[in-house]
């Protein structure tokens, strides 16, 4: 595990998973509002977790990929499954430093921690879903892009956010989140057991 660790710049993602994590948790209950990328029918406010979950999300992805190299992945050590493993473990601290920071700023232990633990497991699993279908490096475009286009036009003529654009709901149960959560899970697992992607370009 410690070469796992050295291997995908761990130092560096281990600081972005605090600094993410305390900041979440500081702010998790805030609403920034995008007069730029706003809908027709009113602005976007999008919950605060948002952008260090998408931060620790890029983060992430780009010392993950950027670690391996297409011939490791024929190698005898399960590179997809270390990779899983590394993000997992990391998404959990930051998840649960959000918690405990959300706890004595005096936010309640639940809200901060479960909203932001859901749009970094979110984001994460679109990072995954963009490695299933080979996009290596390119990955986390999926979920930056999913973000812009949801700040967008996550709303419709009623001024209420499409289920698709579960990433704007400022409550942590929105189920189309869940669904993708549950989908990165899957994915994850198809990556661990055929140690490549579905596509290779």
């Amino acid at each position: 595990m410690t070469s796992v660790f050295r291997t995908r710049q761990g130092l560096t993602c281990l600081f972005a998973t605090m600094i993410c994590g305390v900041g979440a948790g500081f702010y998790g209950q805030k609403l920034i509002s995008i007069p730029f990328l706003g809908s027709l029918t009113m602005p976007t406010q999008m919950p605060a977790p948002v952008i260090p979950a998408l931060l620790l999300c890029v983060i992430l992805g780009a010392c993950v990929t950027g670690a391996e190299r297409r011939w490791m992945h024929a190698s005898v050590r399960n590179i997809w499954a270390h990779s899983a493993v590394f993000v997992i473990i990391l998404a959990l601290l930051s998840t649960l430093l959000c918690s405990g920071v959300g706890a004595l700023t005096n936010q309640g232990m639940v809200m901060p921690g479960a909203l932001y633990g859901r749009d970094l497991a979110g984001l994460l699993a679109l990072w995954v879903l963009g490695r299933l279908f080979g996009l290596f490096a390119a990955a986390t475009v999926v979920p930056v892009g999913y973000v812009v286009f949801a700040s967008a036009f996550a709303r419709n003529k009623e001024a209420s956010f499409y289920p698709w654009a579960w990433i704007m709901e400022s409550h942590p149960q929105a189920w189309m989140g869940i669904c993708i959560i549950a989908t990165g899970i899957v994915a994850a697992l198809i990556l661990a057991l055929r140690r490549q992607p579905l596509y290779i370009g």
